[in-house]
């Protein structure tokens, strides 16, 4: 008797040990999922994504035509609103993208950017006013009016000038009152023809310069 309880007692720990294999290869395994890993530059895949929908939406926006179903067109509306918004409300910005331009842009940019001039102020030109030729006709770009002399004005023959209120201020720092304005005065440049209108004041003519086109001309 005591033999065999000293063999049961031994054969128990190996028993236990079993069960314990067996409850644990019973037992399913709970298997943790794996933590979802976020890209470190996620907004340029939105972007990409968005480019290629963007480049779809042109494709079937630029066949789109009478002969595309309507029904086919519907069902593509809901996608492409947010693109065709875009279109409408603001312009879309390329960044690092190749853009072909035609050769009329390329040669106008490849070539040799214009040099700004300095304002000249105060120039001479020719002109014509009816039949009287003026060589020398000062154009100030300072100047506000046209001024014609009265003694001009009487050689052209023209309409009676309109009555105004203009007081000149002059460089003597005294003040003129001129007769009135003429409108639409046809001055001739070279080949071309502008109107314009002329302050007629009685002054004295200057034989060398005997009319100012101001910067309204």
């Amino acid at each position: 008797m005591l033999k065999e309880n000293e063999e049961n007692h031994k054969q128990s720990p190996i028993k236990e040990l079993q069960k314990d294999k067996e409850k644990a290869t019973s037992t399913p395994k709970i298997v943790q999922p794996l933590p979802k890993i976020v890209p470190p530059f996620s907004q340029c895949l939105k972007k990409k994504n968005k480019d290629e929908k963007f480049k779809k939406f042109l494709y079937v926006f630029k066949k789109l035509s009478i002969n595309l179903p309507l029904v086919e067109a519907l069902l593509e509306i809901a996608g492409y609103a947010k693109f065709m918004k875009e279109l409408v409300t603001k312009k879309r910005h390329m960044d690092f993208e190749i853009i072909e331009v035609s050769y009329n842009c390329s040669t106008i940019m490849t070539s040799e950017m214009i040099t700004n001039k300095e304002d000249p102020g105060a120039f001479i030109i020719p002109c014509t006013i009816g039949m009287l030729q003026f060589a020398k006709a000062l154009c100030d770009l300072g100047a506000s009016i046209n001024l014609m002399p009265y003694a001009i004005f009487k050689q052209l023959g023209l309409a009676e000038p309109k009555s105004t209120t203009i007081r000149l201020l002059m460089a003597d720092r005294s003040i003129k009152y001129p007769i009135g304005i003429l409108y639409d005065i046809l001055v001739k440049l070279d080949r071309f023809i502008f109107p314009s209108y002329f302050v007629i004041l009685d002054c004295e003519i200057d034989d060398e310069i005997p009319i100012i086109l101001g910067r309204p001309f």
